[in-house]
């Protein structure tokens, strides 16, 4: 699938797809298809770098990948390679269950 090296691989919802982040950093995809043949397509640049891939340090993966397959998350590089900051990040679970006990609908 690579040939120059990759890392932090997650497979798409369906297991026809895997994505990787290579040295350079780009988000790579490339298609696996179910045959017990395993032959590969080619992979895919799918998104090109400016967002933080090596995570110094840490474990796990600097990206993810929505149920859906169609949106990621990922943290965005400034100009000169540097991290936005922010004061806060708010993560919400259950939402639709807060909702719903603030704007109850009967």
């Amino acid at each position: 699938m690579s040939t120059s090296g990759g890392s932090q691989p997650l497979w798409g919802a369906d297991g026809r797809e895997l994505f990787y982040v290579v040295p350079t950093g780009e988000l790579m995809r490339v298609a696996v298809p179910p045959s017990a043949s395993r032959s590969t397509a080619p992979p895919e640049i799918l998104i090109k770098a400016g967002y933080v891939t090596n995570l110094v340090g840490q474990y796990g993966r600097s990206y993810d990948i929505s149920p859906d397959g169609k949106r990621f998350v990922m943290i965005k590089r400034r100009g000169s390679g540097e991290v936005a900051s922010a004061a806060s990040v708010t993560v919400v679970l259950n939402w639709v269950e807060e909702l719903k006990r603030l704007l109850p609908l009967e």
